[in-house]
């Protein structure tokens, strides 16, 4: 799904708007179950996260129950079925070979064990209701995550102070039809909040109380044009995760790394942020942070190399070796990116291990040691 403009679009235009009212949030989606089963549920939502909650209140929508407590149908009618979702649980098997030992090939599996989990444990929570029938299916579960994966903004948008601001207490919202831009990296637009509806938007004739959210569009566009959003600077494991996509030669790339039973290490290209990395491998090895001895920086440069290359190995998936009629030329193209991305820091963190020790060689040369 795209949005276009019919006509040409003038600067710092507010595109898109949406009522409080309409929000999804894990608050919003507790008051409609509370309301639509009462006692029967007494503190049993309780024991759900933000997610689950969201989720179920989304699911009670292909339920049949009253609109006037599950009011999201029209909006939900516009969402990707199965078939259209691209992120890697939709991989079918062969494509899922494509992500080898990938830390996403990994995520992936992990987050498939955590909904299948949450999906239990929300089935307990209603059994009262529906008795032993089987209510949710993990197929509409997964789809449901999906969505909130691919498509949730932070509820600090929702600030009617500063909804451009992060916040630590920020949690998921969906925010009906604004949520249909496709993102182009650092693309100009701010979140506005406002009373009323905004004069740009009033002949839409939305009848829904303020406040509202409203997505700023800052560049002019021609008719016919696309209008984006800006996800903000992500990396191409978060996209195709959560998302569905990824960007050629993204430069918000990472990959996280860690030593066992060490943090874990965000890395981005041109070896950005491996300085604790670096540090920690000295560590472990009991070189001090001040230790210049040329021997010990040979010794840690080869044994970050050492685990560097392991890394890679994971990443170097044989082509010849999968069915490739199996993959989708779209899926295969995002997992191309993804997986580039991977091994192109994992080198340049390699080579900042060569550079290091080639430096602990000139380091002994100047003590009269040849190397």
């Amino acid at each position: 799904m795209s949005v276009v403009t019919l006509e040409p679009l003038p600067e710092d235009t507010p595109v898109l708007s949406c009522p409080f009212d309409l929000v999804i949030t894990p608050q919003s989606s507790k008051s409609a179950l509370k309301a639509a089963f009462g006692d029967l549920l007494d503190t049993r939502l309780e024991q759900l996260s933000e997610r689950q909650l969201v989720v179920v209140y989304i699911l009670m929508h292909f339920l049949n129950h009253d609109a006037q407590h599950f009011k999201h149908a029209p909006y939900l009618k516009t969402l990707p079925g199965s078939s259209q979702l691209l992120t890697p649980i939709y991989f079918n098997e062969v494509e899922k070979k494509l992500l080898g030992g990938s830390n996403v090939a990994v995520e992936t599996k992990k987050r498939e064990e955590q909904w299948r989990r949450e999906l239990n444990h929300a089935w307990t929570v209603f059994q009262r209701v529906y008795g032993a029938h089987l209510v949710f299916t993990g197929a509409y579960w997964e789809k449901a995550c999906t969505w909130i994966s691919s498509r949730a903004f932070p509820s600090s948008l929702l600030s009617t102070s500063n909804p451009n601001a992060s916040s630590p207490d920020s949690v998921p919202v969906l925010l009906p039809v604004i949520d249909c831009l496709n993102h182009k990296r650092a693309h100009p637009v701010t979140w506005l909040t406002s009373a009323r509806l905004l004069p740009q938007a009033q002949a839409s004739g939305v009848g829904e109380r303020g406040p509202y959210i409203n997505l700023v569009h800052h560049p002019a566009l021609e008719a016919g044009w696309q209008v984006f959003n800006n996800y903000g600077p992500k990396g191409n494991a978060e996209f195709l995760l959560g998302y569905g996509f990824t960007i050629p030669d993204n430069p918000d790339d990472t990959i996280l790394l860690s030593i066992p039973k060490g943090p874990a290490h965000e890395i981005g290209r041109e070896g950005r942020g491996i300085q604790p990395l670096w540090n920690e491998v000295r560590e472990r090895m009991g070189i001090d942070s001040t230790d210049t001895d040329w021997q010990n920086i040979m010794d840690a440069g080869q044994a970050m190399s050492d685990m560097i290359l392991v890394k890679l190995d994971v990443h170097d998936v044989v082509d010849d070796e999968i069915d490739m009629e199996a993959v989708r030329p779209l899926v295969r193209g995002y997992i191309k990116n993804y997986m580039e991305g991977q091994r192109d820091i994992l080198e340049s963190m390699h080579e900042y291990c060569q550079r290091m020790q080639r430096h602990a060689v000139q380091q002994a040369k100047a003590e009269g040691v040849e190397l």
